[in-house]
């Protein structure tokens, strides 16, 4: 089974890392890199999470820079499980924002039903037709 030859589940979990990394800035990993085999040697040479990640956040939160420390363990035996990741605190703390109350605010309309294609119409007038006969 190919998983088992290369890196297993254990890949994926390095790619659950590299997910939270884009979410949290818009690029991915190792941005700065022109090439792909310029970034995978820099990545094999280097520790811990990708570069460019924001300071501020990651230092004020250590939940979430210990998460991205484990999903980027670079000796697969010691990177953990996904099951393991789900017991993680940065998973598992309430680590969501203070929300603006909004229970004031007044509902926005539904959204307007898109106009009919001309393949939905062609196919309810025949359907009208089928119905007369």
């Amino acid at each position: 089974y190919q998983r088992r030859v290369h890196g297993g589940y254990k890949a994926d979990i390095w790619s659950v890392g590299c997910t939270v990394c884009e979410m949290l800035t818009g690029q991915p990993p190792w941005p700065e890199f022109g090439s792909m085999w310029t970034a995978i040697y820099h990545i094999a040479n280097s520790t811990g999470p990708p570069s460019g990640l924001p300071s501020e956040l990651v230092e004020s939160n250590p939940d979430l820079k210990d998460f991205l420390d484990k999903t980027f363990e670079r000796n697969v035996a010691l990177r953990p499980t996904a099951l393991e990741l789900l017991q993680h605190p940065f998973i598992t703390k309430d680590n969501q924002p203070e929300l603006p109350n909004l229970s004031n605010s007044t509902p926005s309309k539904p959204a307007a039903q898109p106009p009919a294609t001309p393949a939905a119409n062609a196919t309810t007038t025949k359907k009208k037709k089928k119905k007369k006969k």
